[in-house]
């Protein structure tokens, strides 16, 4: 995008997007002799009373021409394109927006929102991506498709959300073992199927979603949303936006879908990119149960379609460009997925009491839980005990205590806890 000496003139472009280039000044060379047709190149255009600079495309021809792609800034304090209206010297310049250089403490720093993507060949920098679960490889709950679609408000794959309505469908939200091989060669291996085959009636809404914990998460920033998606036949489109939630009792929550992102997803595996502003949340009020998130939101369509839909290396990121998908490692992630979700199995209590007493035994979950979770049990054999009950004290430790039928005695109660932490 830079190269020496290269300045030319151009006669009057206005304020067209594509102008004609009319040779290099003398001692200069010409943007065709440096750059190829298509190539990104940095511009600034001066008349000697205004200027205006960015990044530029170049297409050679007969005459050559360069597009102003993207303007960074101009001398009147904005991002459009200036009324050139005589002749105007356009060169080859960075423009401070994208200089990278030291400081006086000889510290680097990246301008603006400006990422590096590779040293090496290989992604750069940890903790990029606030997904959780975005290459689709954590099922505790083992949910499939052919087992159908949670409750509208449930969670299916860790940390992943459905919520839809309407009365009469055959739908289901499953985890299923990629088959292309472009995929693979990425190092995913699995994805999320959301599939409907019976539409039915009243769906207005259908989401996949997954909340983050903090409404602060790029608050004030830009942010792009990307991930892999592909459909069994045909074409479907798949909406994404962002939802601000200030949590129970908080400021009211706000939509972010200004550009009203779609994407059009065929049977090609594809990586699909929208980027937004989101708003600041200065001002706001938070709720008083720690429950304020940011929500990454996907549409499915609704009305008639059947079809199924697979998603994977989904990511959330700080930013307006899209970088590698970040890859953690299997441990790291399923630590962050046990602190909203976990089961623990074959979980027992046992000792001696009396009838009046009871057996007590405190565990340590998996990881430390967001919250005092909700605790669930199945899978309960019993010896000489009953009226089985679940309490907790804090994010890190729960309890189970069982009565004795009779005593002195010996009772034995095994069983599977399932704890839940997740956002509603």
């Amino acid at each position: 995008m830079l190269r020496d000496f290269v300045e030319e003139t151009a006669s009057a472009p206005g304020t067209a997007a594509t102008f004609n280039l009319a040779g290099a000044l003398t001692g200069r060379v010409t943007f065709g002799s440096v750059f190829t047709s298509g190539a990104l190149c940095f511009y600034y255009m001066d008349d000697g009373s205004q200027a205006e600079w960015g990044i530029g495309t170049f297409t050679s021809g007969a005459p050559n021409t360069l597009t102003r792609t993207t303007v960074l800034g101009n001398t009147a304090g904005t991002t459009a394109r200036l009324n050139f209206t005589g002749t105007t010297r356009v060169y080859n310049e960075i423009p401070s927006a994208r200089a990278i250089y030291a400081d006086s403490n000889s510290r680097v720093t990246l301008p603006g929102d400006l990422v590096l993507n590779s040293v090496g060949g290989g992604q750069i920098g940890g903790f990029r991506n606030w997904l959780i679960n975005g290459q689709m490889i954590f099922n505790q709950r083992g949910v499939s498709v052919a087992g159908g679609m949670p409750v509208s408000g449930g969670y299916s794959l860790d940390r992943w959300q459905v919520i839809y309505d309407g009365t009469g469908a055959t739908h289901g939200v499953g985890q299923s073992t990629l088959a292309n091989q472009s995929i693979q060669d990425l190092g995913l291996k699995q994805c999320a199927s959301y599939s409907v085959t019976v539409a039915g009636s009243g769906n207005t809404v259908r989401q996949f979603r997954q909340p983050i914990e903090s409404v602060f998460t790029g608050a004030g920033r830009t942010v792009t949303v990307s991930g892999y998606l592909w459909v069994q036949s045909g074409t479907q489109n798949v909406g994404v936006f962002l939802s601000q939630h200030f949590g129970s009792g908080g400021s009211p929550s706000a939509d972010i879908n200004t550009a009203a992102q779609t994407w059009a997803v065929t049977t090609t595996p594809t990586r699909f990119s929208a980027t937004f502003n989101l708003p600041t949340v200065n001002g706001k009020v938070l709720g008083t149960n720690n429950d304020d998130t940011l929500i990454v939101v996907f549409t499915m369509p609704t009305g008639a379609a059947t079809y199924q839909v697979n998603m994977t290396g989904m990511q959330f990121e700080i930013g307006p460009v899209v970088t590698p998908f970040e890859w953690r490692s299997i441990g790291t992630e399923l630590e962050l997925c046990l602190r909203f979700y976990q089961v623990q199995s074959q979980l027992q209590v046992a000792g001696y009491g009396n009838s009046s007493g009871g057996l007590v035994n405190i565990y340590p979950y998996n990881a430390m839980m967001r919250a005092a979770p909700t605790i669930a049990l199945s899978s309960v054999v019993q010896t000489n005990a009953n009226a089985q009950s679940v309490a907790y004290n804090n994010a890190r430790l729960a309890a189970y205590q069982a009565t004795v039928v009779s005593g002195p005695n010996f009772g034995a109660v095994s069983f599977t806890a399932s704890m839940t932490a997740e956002f509603p």
